[in-house]
Order: C-alpha cells, then structure tokens, then sequence
C-alpha cells in the first residue's frame, strides 16, 4: 500500500530553522499537500546557511528520492546559497535568467523604488532550470532534475512558497506522477488516552493490511486507518464504524484525508440556530479563549472572565465556599439568567490541575471535574475545547429540545492520560 507511492522528502533551509528562532511551518504544510496527493513523504531535512552542506545534501537527495521540494536561501544576501550550492553539487554553470531580472526590476518599479545591485543574484539559475514565476516577491523558484530526483526549490517566505507551489508545482505533479493517494480515515476523540484506544482497537483484530496510527495532541487524539487502496469505500467505512464502536462515545469527528475536516462549532451552531438558542460564557479557566473562537457566531451573546471572588463580586454575592461545585454552579445560574442565554458555560480552577466544568442549559445542569496538565495559553485552550465539546454533546444527545429528565447533577474526576 504505502510503499507502493512515490518517495518525497522536504528540504529546508536557513540558519534560523537550526537555532529554533522560526518553526518550520513551510515543511508541514508541504508535506500535507504532497500525502493528499499521494506520495510518501519519507524526510524532513534542514541545513543551514553552510554553501558546503547544502551541496552534501543536494546529493543524498538525489540518490534516495523521486521528488524534492526545498524552501529558502533564494533572496538577494551573501547567505542566500541555494542556486549556487544545486550549481556545484551537479557541475551545472549558472546562467542569467533576463525574464527573471526583468520580473525582479519591474517589482522595484512597482513599489517606487530602484533595485538594488544585491537583488540581480536573484536571477541566475542553473543551466537547464525552469524558472518558477514569482509574482508575490522577488525570488523565483525553479525546477531541475538531477540524478534521477526532480527539484523544486522555492523561497522561504510561507506567502510566496504556497502561491508558487499551488500555481505551479501541483498542477505539474499531478500530471506527471498521476499517484493515487491512500486512504487514511481519521477518527478524532476526546477524553480517552491513546494507550486506552489502542488497546481498546487491538480487541477488534482488524485486517493486517490496515495501518494503525495515533496523533496526540491535548485535547483530543487522532486514531488514524490506513486502507489499501484496492480497497472499496464501503469496505472501508464498515472498518471504520467497528474502530468507532471501541472508541466509544470518546468520537468527536470522522473523515477522509482530503475531505474537510468537521467544525464543532458549526455543528454546534447548526443545532442551536436550529432551535433558536443562545449562549453566554463565564471563563474563569479559559480566559476569554470561548469569546475569541465563538465571537462571530450569531448565537453567542457574551463572556465574563474573571476568578470567582471577583465574578462573585460583578454578580453582588459572596459565595463562602469556593471549593462547593454546588456553589460554583449557583454562581453560574445566576449569570445565565442575568444574561439570558438558554446555555452557559463555565469553568472553575479547582486545586492543583483540576477544572471545575458547568453546563447549564434548558434540561437542566451538568457539572464535571477534569485535570488539564497544561498552563498558560494552552490550558486557556483545552479549557475552552471542553466546554464546547460539552456543549456539542448535549445539543447532539437532546437535539437541542428542552427535555423532561428535570435539573440533574453529577460530579466526577477525570484524569485525561494525554493530557
């Protein structure tokens, strides 16, 4: 299945990526278009601003890869050596690209000012190179075969490198390596830790040409099925619906790489629109993060933020207790209804790691306490997650109808092991 695609590998270059003063943001987004087309992406190399590297580099590439696409090291300083270095690696002369200079010029032109002597650098390629048109800035890129590996090296700066790519590099991958990207179903879950999951999935014994995969990050776990791509859509979907099944009600999303991904929150909308309710937010944990995601929606009313003592305070009561979930949710019926939302969600910081979650809505009340091993923004993040993913639960369980079940309340620890 896998080996079957086209070997590729991203090259990155620049000083900067080594000393960890920028993330490499071009080699991911590089490597998710190159998968969804079908090739397996097998390394991720970085070099730095060292002419002698690039051009060691250069040439492992050229003797284990079908394709290369590399970023960087186009621009107009001394330590700008990509040209030169895949030059000398294949005993290519560089040659002055007059369109390329003219394009370089007639951008200065544009913005009102001269070209400095620097920027001409820019326009001398590789003897046999296509140049690869840069109408964003004023690096071209270029493509070049050299040891049986087709090059596409591009600038670094992400705006120009995906521009450049999607006008001129995928098309032409498409039609010359026509590869038929695998099937991966993603399964993303909430409130099951990846060691649970696989143990829960190992019972299943899926087919052995099933790839099992996992991608952790806090708060929810991607379970990830790689199918043969002999393989039929209903075949797959069934596997899918089994894998489902021992995730249990952890699932929070389910497609296809290459489909978009789910909106919880559009989910979230299209229930609560539908039924024409409204939310309001008290963060004492998330810290505004709800208000940011969800301030667009025409279904969200507002966001207090603030520690209890002071929200107790904006709300003229003194609760004695803070440590009382009861309290807390009191606390928090009382802003529903000075609000006027059918639904409120809130947090409570608890001690050590532990936050205090309430959902009130026209059923009635539900509280939960869970351990979020994170700080700062992060914690702010998962906070926010889980009470919309809270919120997505309930209006999905009850198709956002005002129930009979009366107030109900229940408390319980959880510690989330990928957390």
């Amino acid at each position: 299945m896998k080996d079957a695609a086209p070997q590729a590998e991203i090259l990155s270059q620049g000083e900067e990526l080594l000393q960890g003063e920028i993330t490499d943001s071009n080699a991911a987004w590089l490597s998710q278009r190159l998968v969804r087309l079908g090739f397996d992406v097998v390394r991720h190399t970085a070099v730095g601003d060292r002419k002698g590297d690039l051009v060691e580099v250069f040439r492992e590439i050229a003797g284990r890869s079908r394709i290369c696409i590399g970023t960087g090291g186009l621009g107009p300083t001394c330590d700008d050596w990509t040209a030169h270095a895949f030059a000398e690696a294949f005993s290519l002369p560089l040659e002055l690209d007059m369109v390329a200079l003219d394009q370089i010029e007639d951008r200065f032109r544009r913005l009102g000012r001269g070209m400095p002597p620097s920027n001409r650098r820019q326009a001398y390629l590789p003897a046999g190179a296509e140049r690869l048109d840069n109408h964003w800035g004023t690096a071209p890129g270029f493509r070049a075969v050299a040891g049986g590996c087709c090059f596409t090296l591009l600038p670094g700066v992400p705006e120009e490198m995906r521009q450049i790519y999607l006008s001129a590099v995928e098309p032409e991958l498409r039609r010359s390596f026509r590869c038929r990207p695998p099937p991966i179903l993603i399964l993303r879950t909430m409130g099951v830790g990846e060691s649970q999951l696989e143990q829960n999935i190992a019972s299943l014994g899926l087919p052995a040409e099933v790839g099992l995969g996992f991608r952790a990050a806090a708060p929810v776990v991607d379970v990830k099925l790689h199918f043969p791509a002999a393989w039929e859509r209903q075949r797959m979907a069934a596997c899918g619906d089994q894998v489902q099944g021992a995730c249990g009600d952890g699932v929070v999303g389910r497609w296809f790489v290459g489909e978009a991904e789910p909106d919880p929150l559009q989910e979230i909308g299209t229930l609560l629109m539908a039924c024409q309710h409204t939310v309001a937010a008290l963060e004492g944990v998330s810290a505004g993060a709800i208000a940011r995601l969800c301030q667009d929606r025409p279904w969200f009313l507002e966001s207090l933020c603030g520690r209890p003592e002071r929200l107790a305070e904006f709300r003229e009561t003194t609760p004695s207790v803070w440590s009382d979930p009861e309290t807390l949710v009191a606390l928090a019926e009382q802003h529903r209804q000075h609000c006027g939302a059918d639904y409120l969600l809130a947090q409570f910081a608890g001690a050590g790691e532990e936050v205090e979650f309430v959902l009130i809505g026209p059923a009635g009340r539900y509280s939960q306490r869970r351990r979020i091993g994170a700080s700062g923004s992060r914690c702010q993040e998962i906070a926010a997650a889980w009470s919309l993913e809270f919120l997505r639960r309930e209006l999905a369980r009850s198709g956002c109808r005002s129930l009979k079940y009366g107030d109900r309340y229940s408390s319980e620890r959880t510690t989330m092991e990928n957390e």
